[in-house]
């Protein structure tokens, strides 16, 4: 995804796990409203600084397309966390936390922090650019997991 459109996005109130969630349609098999819907509280590690809403995002599309439905699958449950595992090695040859506080290098639940992320350009200058990053890593970590099949 380009990040001027991720930009544009954030301008227009979308939060960073609705546009993650909202490039798997095909690939989940629901409509981009109901991924937006399911990723609406991530924001800002849900505003708590905590993991990426970005990265939370990907891990229920992840649940999406291989997670088990029920007790006793465990074949299942192997291949999700398999996936889930790809996915986070890929992230974190890319970036080294999970956590958004340490991501942005301020903390969203401070005044200064929180003024610091909005008037220091983090979120429209860092958000994106991680944001493509988790769609990137995603989409490899798919897209190996059916060559495997």
């Amino acid at each position: 995804m380009n990040i001027n459109v991720i930009q544009d996005l954030f301008m227009r109130d979308a939060g960073c796990g609705q546009i993650v969630a909202g490039e798997f349609t095909a690939e989940t098999g629901l409509d981009k409203e109901t991924l937006w819907k399911m990723a609406a509280c991530f924001d800002g590690g849900m505003m708590r600084g905590e993991t990426c809403g970005a990265v939370l995002a990907a891990y229920n599309v992840i649940g999406l397309i291989a997670g088990h439905d029920g007790p006793n699958q465990l074949e299942q449950k192997g291949e999700m966390l398999r996936m889930m595992l790809m996915f986070n090695e890929k992230f974190m040859a890319k970036r080294q936390s999970f956590n958004c506080k340490e991501i942005l290098g301020a903390d969203i639940t401070t005044p200064e922090g929180m003024d610091q992320i909005i008037n220091g350009g983090l979120m429209m200058n860092i958000c994106p650019v991680v944001i493509n990053e988790v769609i990137e890593a995603l989409k490899e970590t798919i897209a190996e997991c059916k060559e495997e099949e």
